[in-house]
């Protein structure tokens, strides 16, 4: 086969090869046609315009295999958009049950976000139901607060009861309850039976756990902070400092920018990890909830059962109770009420990134069911979010690599897709997974060897392969002429590669197209966080008190200041 560098040159025959490297070089490809041949529109591999090569054309003259990026193209790649990404991971609230589990929850993190996110939004409205549910109870009317013959000198106020007994009930489910007894029923039985020695109790027991809670949200922000940051700086160091045609650029920078924004998902899930705080250790609350329920049992074993009558309410409370555990009605009310307690675990409420419904329901027992509704439709709303982040990201990951030359679907796309219907399938599938053990195995917690397939089926069949696509990404597994030319949209004929793209690129970037989708992308993550926080702002009062309404409390209990 002769070139010429005449205009009207007879068609390349397609049987043959201007290169014997079959390995795909975009800037080899490109040079070699310019320099071997002037752009004939005549000539069928250049028909898509000046500047354009066929998918056939790229085929026969460029190799059909894919080449690795050069080594110090992946290091920046690494450096400027993995680490950051690493970081705000390495900021989720891991809850210290030691490093197999934080493993397994990141595995869940990466492989299920959808599922983290609703189950993180799921435990927050469990304290503000059970915030909902004291307030809506019988439990401390404001006429017996007022008197001092029951309550002492002490200052009491609804609104701090309230608080005080939906902290320690929050606290209670992150541990596993006794078969077939309720925490909530046995805590307001108490309460009712003997209210005004529960009320300390609970009361040094709220105080103690506020203390005692962690929250991760100033190193959440600075790391989210560090993440816009290093996005807007490797942005400004590409497009804006080299703004000239003649300085060479990655041509796969948007590419790489768009499998970033595929994980922007995690923006909102790190801060709502965050605010849903932890303990120290799988220990701490332990302690504080141990002591408390060895001072409510003690009590009620220096209560005579004869005679101390109790209310209406608690004996309907104590009822439900008899009936939920099969007692017999000879039993003693005190073995009724008798609170046990087991360390938290993580496939039992102990870690907030696994709170399926399916497999860790709501379940309130007492005289008043819970609003099944609301609940129902605040879990919807929780998972109707979750579903919106995830898919802002893949979104806008999807439309950055279909603006990017050549325009149109390629092989990256199709891996954008792949992610997030890994992940919505991933969803159903962990649902599927517990309904089916629940169903089978007549049992309403978490099972340790649920936990264990759950994360093995994340980690191997999903997050694994999503992150070696991911470094697939950066070493180049798709710098190959199929991939290049938008075969997917465009069609076998009219696929095509664009040898100047990084012009185009650059006037993509001049024009604010591709930041516009960078800052439109981290402002949805923003809003779908206030939405986030708006429906779990109840729940995350709980816990998350201020420095001077801590110090006012401490104040008002000791006297000291």
């Amino acid at each position: 086969m002769v070139f010429t560098n005449s205009t009207h040159s007879p068609a390349i025959n397609h049987t043959l090869s201007i290169t014997s490297d079959p390995i795909f070089s975009f800037s080899t490809c490109r040079n070699t046609v310019l320099t071997l041949f002037r752009f004939d529109p005549h000539n069928p591999y250049f028909r898509h315009g000046q500047g354009t090569l066929t998918l056939d054309g790229c085929l026969d003259l460029c190799g059909s295999n894919y080449e690795k990026y050069k080594l110090y193209e992946i290091l920046n790649d690494i450096v400027t958009w993995d680490l950051p990404l690493l970081l705000l991971v390495g900021n989720m609230t891991w809850a210290p049950f030691g490093w197999l589990d934080i493993l397994a929850s990141a595995a869940q993190l990466l492989g299920n976000p959808i599922g983290t996110i609703a189950n993180l939004l799921d435990k927050l409205d469990k304290a503000s139901e059970f915030k909902r549910r004291i307030e809506e109870s019988r439990l401390y009317p404001q006429k017996s607060l007022e008197k001092p013959e029951l309550y002492g000198q002490q200052r009491v106020g609804r609104a701090r009861i309230v608080q005080d007994f939906a902290t320690v009930l929050t606290a209670l489910d992150d541990l596993p309850a006794p078969p077939g007894k309720s925490y909530f029923t046995l805590l307001t039985a108490h309460a009712l039976r003997d209210p005004a020695y529960t009320l300390r109790a609970v009361r040094s027991a709220a105080s103690e756990l506020r203390e005692l809670r962690i929250n991760n949200r100033i190193p959440a922000a600075f790391a989210i902070f560090f993440y816009v940051f290093s996005v807007a700086a490797a942005y400004i160091q590409t497009f804006v400092v080299f703004p000239g045609d003649e300085e060479p650029i990655n041509n796969h920078i948007s590419h790489t920018i768009a499998f970033r924004q595929l994980y922007y998902w995690l923006l909102p899930a790190v801060l709502l990890s965050a605010y849903a705080g932890y303990f120290p250790s799988r220990r701490s609350s332990a302690r504080i909830l141990m002591k408390l329920v060895e001072e409510t049992n003690r009590r009620d074993d220096t209560i005579p059962q004869h005679s101390t009558p109790m209310s209406a309410s608690s004996a309907t409370l104590v009822e439900a109770e008899r009936q939920e555990t099969g007692a017999r009605m000879q039993e003693p009310v005190h073995d009724i009420l008798a609170i046990e307690l087991r360390l938290p675990r993580p496939y039992s409420g102990g870690v907030y990134t696994w709170q399926v419904p399916d497999c860790n329901p709501l379940v309130f027992t007492g005289s008043k069911p819970p609003n099944t509704v609301r609940l129902r439709t605040r879990q919807i709303l929780a998972v109707a979010l979750a579903f919106l982040s995830v898919g802002i990201s893949f979104a806008t990951a999807f439309l950055m690599s279909w603006l990017t030359p050549t325009e149109g679907m390629g092989c990256r796309n199709l891996a954008q897709m792949g992610f997030f219907g890994g992940w919505i399938l991933n969803y159903f599938l962990t649902k599927a997974m517990c309904s089916i053990y629940v169903k089978w195995w007549g049992g309403s917690e978490v099972d340790k060897i649920l936990w264990i397939v759950v994360s093995i089926k994340d980690a191997v069949l999903f997050a694994g392969p999503m992150l070696a696509a991911m470094h697939g990404a950066v070493a180049g597994w798709w710098n190959s002429c199929r991939c290049w030319s938008a075969p997917f949209s465009r069609g076998y004929d009219n696929a095509y590669i664009d040898l100047f793209l990084e012009k185009k690129i650059k006037h993509l970037a001049s024009t604010g197209l591709l930041p516009g989708l960078i800052g439109a992308s981290i402002s949805a993550q923003a809003l779908c966080f206030a939405c986030m926080y708006a429906l779990s702002k109840v729940g995350i009062a709980v816990f998350n008190r201020n420095e001077k309404v801590l110090q006012r409390e401490f104040v008002e209990e000791t006297g000291l200041g």
